[in-house]
């Protein structure tokens, strides 16, 4: 899982750091970060690997990329997050249908 999430985080900070040098435009880090990472942290392990890693103030996350996520983060009420959340339906707790 820490793999995946490390790819995650590292191929946004690959794109932003593509914008910065004016070989993407500015919005498509941006629209990137808005639309990947509600599906990449929209679970409680996710959030919390990105508490632990994105909160450290560090060179190599740049201070923009870091507070774009944590603002997406934030206002994260889309469908995938009460996708993942919900309690599961099962052929067992299904209702019975006559």
């Amino acid at each position: 899982m820490e793999a995946l999430l490390w790819s995650f985080t590292e191929n946004l900070r690959g794109t932003h750091r593509l914008a910065k040098l004016g070989l993407l435009e500015e919005e498509d880090w941006r629209r990137r970060v808005e639309g990947e990472v509600t599906f990449y942290f929209s679970d409680r392990y996710s959030r919390a690997w990105w508490r632990s890693f994105g909160d450290t103030p560090s060179d190599y996350m740049p201070d923009e990329l870091r507070l774009a996520i944590n603002e997406t983060i934030a206002n994260d009420d889309s469908e995938v997050v009460d996708y993942i959340l919900r309690p599961r339906l099962t052929m067992e707790s299904a209702p019975a249908t006559e």
